[in-house]
């Protein structure tokens, strides 16, 4: 594989939940429903890199990872691994490729067998694929393997149950590296923990991979996290893109209103906001039968009525090609900062060209 090919491409993938229908329902005849949690997504991650994903809980993030891990059978497109589509992949040849992209939970208790020790727990994958090794040996390589999560081998012998939340998300972050993989999806991964722990467990992931060469998919609400660990950032709404692009593209130059919504919600450690925060107003349409047009529409402060009939599409922005928004109305809201929304009061919208820096109207809450 070359450098410059990505080590995972994503084509507008789909994942749809079928809806159970009654007995009545199924006699009428009438329509199976579906909730569209992915809805034609495509992006990339390369390799040795880190790719954040955050976006509110609901936009289908955790959905988007388990797909790309084949934890979920996705509905539709293709999920390409070195060139592969792996996106259907059964039996065996699952179970092979499975070493390549491995998983960190967001609950590291739910996640971990309290039953087992630890060197069971993390010489799992291990066992899965090379079926038959010794226990001598599989403790030798599990000991060798926890002092790279920080944590030292004389407790092969404990369970779960023994550890602080740091330590069994050390533990869960060892299992995934069992097998060194190319990709490790990370599920939020420290939404569980103290601010502390969050800064070590951070720490250890940018070491490991500076030492190993693999590559991230981070799905977080920790923007802060973002800031730090990622390369480059999507921006999920509703199980649809609404922004890509480097890091200090999407986060300091954000151009879909929904970016700029989330940015502006965001806590700051500064007396004179600390009484008002924005808040997105507006009803969150369903996704079972989402509506025509943009899925933001409904809460957008600068929607028009181009957005509620036509769906916008992933396109670059500004000067940077890698810069993608999907939203028709980026040119005009490129330039204004998420602090604007801060100023804003009232509701409703705001149909006309707008200039940068004017006041625009939106919510503000206490």
């Amino acid at each position: 594989m070359s450098a410059a090919q990505p080590l995972v491409q994503v084509e507008d993938i789909q994942k749809y939940f079928p809806l159970t229908r009654s007995l009545s329902e199924t006699i009428r005849g009438h329509a199976k429903l579906a909730i569209r949690a992915v809805d034609g997504v495509s992006f990339d991650v390369r390799p040795g890199e880190t790719v954040g994903l955050i976006g509110e809980s609901g936009s289908g993030k955790t959905t988007l990872g388990w797909l790309i891990s084949r934890l979920h059978e996705p509905t539709g497109g293709r999920i390409l691994f070195e060139g592969q589509d792996v996106a259907h992949l059964q039996g065996s040849k699952l179970r092979a490729w499975r070493r390549n992209v491995q998983v960190v939970f967001q609950d590291p208790v739910g996640s971990l067998d309290p039953r087992m020790r630890v060197w069971e727990i993390v010489s799992e994958p291990i066992r899965a694929q090379e079926p038959g090794l010794r226990k001598a040996e599989l403790r030798r390589r599990v000991a060798e393997l926890l002092p790279t999560v920080g944590l030292m081998p004389e407790i092969l012998d404990q369970y779960p149950h023994e550890f602080s939340g740091g330590g069994r998300q050390r533990l869960s972050l060892a299992r995934a590296l069992s097998l060194r993989p190319k990709l490790i999806v990370l599920d939020e991964p420290t939404s569980a923990l103290d601010v502390a722990v969050q800064a070590q467990i951070l720490n250890r992931l940018v070491a490991l991979q500076s030492e190993f060469g693999f590559a991230y998919l981070l799905i977080t609400h920790n923007v802060s996290a973002v800031k730090y660990v990622a390369d480059r950032v999507a921006v999920l709404y509703l199980g649809k893109l609404a922004e890509v692009g480097t890091v200090r593209e999407v986060l300091e130059h954000p151009t879909h209103p929904y970016t700029k919504a989330l940015l502006a919600a965001l806590p700051v450690p500064d007396v004179r906001r600390r009484r008002a925060r924005f808040r997105i107003s507006g009803e969150i349409p369903t996704l079972i039968r989402p509506p025509p047009g943009c899925r933001f529409a409904t809460r957008c402060p600068f929607v028009i009525d181009r957005c509620r009939v036509e769906e916008p599409l992933l396109r670059s922005i500004g000067k940077d090609p890698t810069h993608l928004a999907a939203c028709h109305r980026a040119e005009e809201v490129v330039d204004i900062p998420p602090e604007t929304l801060m100023a804003m009061e009232g509701s409703g919208a705001s149909p006309s060209p707008i200039a940068p820096g004017s006041h625009l109207v939106g919510t503000t809450a206490a």
